[in-house]
């Protein structure tokens, strides 16, 4: 039989925590999107876009900006969509933000070595806890009416940043958060 020590076990759960987490974002799987729009209107004569600028974010840097830009025109575009620098049919306003997040777990159970010699329960009364922080990025693509600077379209999407990820793993990251969050746009 192998047993473990203390250190050991937690080393175990740790990789077994990031191998998920590395996999659901892999997936694509652990984007959640959601979206929201402006009832009774008439999406379809929506046909060209542009963006429109918003004051420097500190949560935006210039280069995802950029990478989200791209991805929003790329898709688009697929759809029949154009891009137009004058009087375009509706404005993007793009938003980012990433925030720390902690989950902590307990195991339900106790170390098995303590309890075996106090008697069969843990002498501490200490059960197994694992804490877990991570980084979750937000998306948010706000399509504006540009003569009444309304919002009629709003789509949101949210998912775990993989920690130490390539500039190649974020662009297709950012691009699958922009596929589908735009698989909404425009509404039915």
């Amino acid at each position: 039989m192998i047993t473990f020590n203390g250190a050991m076990k937690r080393k175990i759960v740790n990789l077994s925590y990031c191998i998920l987490v590395m996999l659901l974002a892999a997936c694509g799987s652990g984007i959640r999107v959601q979206y929201d729009f402006v009832r009774d209107l008439d999406f379809a004569r929506y046909r060209t876009f542009d963006f429109i600028s918003l004051p420097d974010s500190p949560a935006l840097e210039k280069k995802g900006e950029l990478m989200v830009k791209n991805a929003v025109i790329s898709e688009l575009e697929l759809q029949g969509f154009e891009m137009r620098f004058t009087k375009p049919d509706f404005l993007i306003a793009v938003h980012t933000s990433t925030e720390s997040k902690m989950d902590v777990v307990s195991w339900g159970y106790h170390y098995a070595p303590y309890d075996l010699y106090y008697g069969g329960y843990n002498y501490w009364g200490v059960q197994n806890f694992s804490a877990y922080t991570y980084q979750r990025g937000s998306l948010i693509l706000d399509f504006i009416e540009p003569a009444s600077m309304q919002m009629i379209w709003r789509g949101v999407a949210q998912g775990v940043i993989p920690p130490n990820a390539s500039n190649e793993r974020l662009t297709g990251l950012i691009e699958a958060a922009v596929r589908r969050v735009l698989k909404y746009w425009p509404p039915e």
